[in-house]
This record gives C-alpha cells, sequence and structure tokens, in this order.
C-alpha cells in the first residue's frame, strides 16, 4: 500500500484552506487539523506559496499541558489576485 493522495483531494485542501481565510484573519496547524482536516498544513501551505499565494508565517510561543514550552506557526494569507490554480 502506497501513500499517495488523489490530486482531487488534493485540491480539496487547497481550496479548504483558501476558504477559511474567506472568514478568518489566521491559521495554526491545530486549526487545520481539527477544523479543516488537514493533517500537514505546512506542506499545503508551501504547495500554496508555490503557486503564488503570498502567505506570512509568525512563530508564537506557548507552553503544553505538561508545562513545557513550545513554538506553532500561525500563517496568514495576504489579499491579491495571483495564481487561482486551486480555486
Amino acid at each position: 500500500m502506497t501513500n499517495v493522495i488523489d490530486n482531487k483531494q488534493r485540491q480539496t485542501q487547497h481550496e479548504r484552506i483558501l476558504r477559511w481565510f474567506d472568514s478568518h484573519a489566521s491559521l495554526t496547524r491545530w486549526e487545520a487539523l481539527n477544523f479543516l482536516g488537514i493533517w500537514e498544513a505546512p506542506a499545503r501551505i508551501s504547495e500554496l506559496k508555490k503557486v503564488g499565494y503570498e502567505f506570512h508565517t509568525t512563530l508564537e510561543s506557548g507552553k503544553s499541558e505538561s508545562g513545557y514550552p513550545f513554538q506553532s506557526a500561525v500563517w496568514t494569507l495576504e489579499k491579491t489576485d495571483k495564481s487561482k490554480e486551486f480555486e
């Protein structure tokens, strides 16, 4: 068994990310997983960047429930009329 994702499914993940920004200012990996069902949000963001979407990434620091420090990426989308290959 291979881990091949059908192009239609991958495009659906791109579309879900882009639609998220219609009503939200930012996206985190946790939000992508819990609200959009996307496990590898950083990969999808990278793919969208490659076709012309402009994302800004900031790192937020926090502490886990166990008290361990962590950093998490927060993405924002620059509203432009660049490539719309995934819409």
